[in-house]
């Protein structure tokens, strides 16, 4: 129990000494910004107070003046009355000596009324130090309070902070565990591309031995064809011609036939001599006359087509001849700004242009002239690039103001408005058909759109700006994008990623593919054209020149109809064209005054078409 209150008594003694000592510290922490005022304030009051004992002296001298003064003057009034006029001297004396009382008294009330004065400045003084002082406690206190509100604000800060960091600590876990996950998955991709490739390479083999098998089927095929035709040829060269009477042409009879008997008359007629011969039969037995007689079939026609079909059973494919353009046959203002984009139709009998003021026009040849056909409006911002749909039945345009557009080109309608992405559209393409659609954004996506359903379908994150692309197949499965990173990339829309990407020294501003979807052109800010084989995804040559500067972000250069050649537009207005198997400069063409944009080829190769930031639209021919 004595211990105990022991050291209940020494907690006492101890709070109180901790108290005392934090009133101490808090009296010389207060104290200490106030210690000329208090310092002044009590000279003040010394001051003031010797001035009291002072005033306190003089109002005591001032009454023994008085009560001298009023002693000489009874005294004088004694002794005049006592002494007479013989003492009139000493009263002078005392008159002097009163004279010099007063005299004295009058200074001593006038040096009260200055400390008075003085005491009441000083006074004044005093009320305005203790107001400043009020004023400087105000602040404290208000300072005061401010600085627990920084403390609880700073103590909240810190367990935010230990939250933060056990959110940190949580997170780190969950990327290592999703690191792990990945890693996991990474394998698992690599193995799976593994067995792929495999199988790929397993596939290729069947592939190729069946290509053989059939090879040699078809090799025996042929022999035995060849053997039996032989057999045949010579029986009907042993076998005699009887000849037959000649018949006027006139009468509409042949002037000789075969021997009824003869393997030829044989194959010719089956049943009998008057059935008409089989077509194929026919045709097989006039190539191999042909072959005989040394005959060489043509591969070129009058028409410019191929006597052969694909195997495919696709249409002829029509040659074209390319002449290079030489002269500017006609100059037209295209639009009331920069004109970005210019475009031919399939069967070359409409030209495109879309420009700065927003407007997509349609333009036709006339005379060697360019005539304005239609205004095509409803784009909120300039069109970037224009496109027509493999039937020529829709026009396609992207344009800054985030969106795409389609219009029909029978009647000039705006038919459909593709919005979507969150930056400005560079680039849209028709994917397959024309019911689907691709864009490319300066919001580093691409989008596809159903044009049936009228709704975006898939969006492919590409990690950069979009500045053209091209789609490589009918079915509207690959899609090559060219991107402000200085690459190529190539998706397969039936895949998740990109397939692959080829890295340049520019900036991308077009792509362009060759007819037979074997080379892609493209040109970069590094003032070059590549020329890459899709076939094995490497840069192949590079077209340059002296002078030769690309002047945006969106120039494009093409393929001509042919393949043959690459044409670009320059900064200084010129049109560089490129011969594509010696990858030298053919020709310059100067005509622009202003940076060159776009190009475009008719489809026949007998002319060209280019725009510029000048407004201007030029036509080009040969002659």
């Amino acid at each position: 129990t004595i211990s105990s209150m022991a050291a209940s008594g020494s907690d006492e003694c101890g709070w109180k000494h901790t108290l005392l000592l934090r009133l101490r510290d808090r009296n010389r922490v207060q104290t200490h910004f106030f210690a000329d005022v208090i310092h002044a304030h009590n000279k003040l009051f010394e001051s003031t107070d010797t001035l009291k004992s002072q005033n306190v002296q003089l109002q005591l001298q001032t009454e023994r003046l008085k009560q001298e003064k009023l002693d000489l003057e009874v005294k004088a009034l004694d002794s005049s009355v006592n002494s007479g006029s013989g003492k009139g001297e000493k009263t002078q004396a005392l008159e002097q000596k009163l004279f010099k009382l007063q005299e004295e008294l009058t200074e001593l009330h006038r040096r009260k009324g200055e400390n008075a004065q003085q005491i009441i400045d000083l006074n004044s003084a005093l009320q305005e130090k203790e107001k400043i002082l009020a004023e400087k406690e105000n602040r404290l206190m208000d300072t005061e309070t401010h600085l627990e509100a920084l403390k609880a604000e700073c103590r909240n800060l810190e367990q935010a902070i230990l939250e933060k960091d056990a959110l940190h600590q949580a997170l780190r876990d969950e990327h290592q565990a999703l690191q792990m996950t990945f890693s996991a998955l990474e394998d698992k991709l690599r193995k799976t591309q593994a067995e792929n490739q495999e199988l790929v390479e397993r596939w290729l083999q069947q592939k190729s031995r069946d290509a053989d098998k059939m090879n040699f089927e078809n090799d025996q095929m042929a022999r035995k064809r060849q053997a039996k035709l032989q057999r045949e040829l010579a029986e009907a060269a042993k076998e005699p011609s009887p000849q037959t009477a000649d018949k006027s042409p006139e009468n509409g009879q042949p002037d000789q036939a075969a021997p009824s008997g003869s393997p030829i008359s044989r194959i010719f007629n089956s049943s009998t001599s008057e059935a008409p011969p089989n077509p194929g039969h026919v045709g097989f037995i006039e190539s191999i006359a042909g072959l005989l007689a040394g005959k060489k079939r043509s591969t070129s026609v009058d028409d410019g087509f191929e006597p052969q079909t694909s195997a495919a059973g696709a249409p002829p494919r029509h040659y074209v001849t390319v002449t290079l353009p030489s002269t500017a046959v006609h100059k037209a203002d295209g639009h009331d700004g920069e004109v970005n984009a210019i475009r031919f139709s399939p069967s070359g009998r409409i030209v495109a242009t879309g420009g700065t003021d927003r407007k997509l026009k349609l333009w036709e040849i006339m005379n060697r002239k360019l005539d304005s056909k239609a205004v095509l409006t409803g784009s909120n911002a300039g069109i970037m690039s224009v496109e027509f749909d493999p039937q020529e039945n829709y026009i396609l345009g992207a344009s800054n103001d985030f969106a795409s557009r389609v219009w029909s080109v029978a009647d000039f309608r705006l038919r459909h408005t593709l919005t979507g992405h969150s930056g400005r559209g560079l680039a849209a393409k028709f994917l397959g058909d024309s019911s689907r659609v691709v864009s490319g954004s300066h919001d580093r996506t691409l989008k596809i759109w159903d044009l049936r359903s009228r709704a975006c379908i898939r969006t492919i994150f590409a990690g950069s700006s979009c500045n053209d692309l091209v789609t490589s197949d009918l079915s509207g499965t690959n899609i090559i994008s060219g991107h402000f990173d200085k690459r190529i990339r190539f998706w397969d829309t039936r895949a998740e990623s990109s397939a692959n990407e080829i890295t340049l020294q520019g900036k991308i501003t077009s792509l362009d593919l060759s007819l037979d979807n074997k080379y892609l052109l493209s040109c970069s800010r590094d003032d070059s054209l590549k020329l890459i084989d899709l076939r094995m995804n490497q840069v192949t040559g590079t077209f340059c020149a002296d002078g030769f500067k690309v002047g945006c972000d969106w120039t494009r250069a093409i393929f001509s109809p042919d393949g043959q050649y690459v044409v670009a537009g320059s900064s200084d207005g010129s049109i560089y064209i490129w011969n594509i198997t010696t990858f030298r400069l053919e020709k310059q063409l100067k005509e622009h005054s202003s940076s060159v944009i776009a190009c475009s080829w008719h489809p026949s190769g007998v002319m060209m078409v280019s725009c510029d930031k000048n407004k201007k639209v030029t036509l080009w021919s040969d002659y």
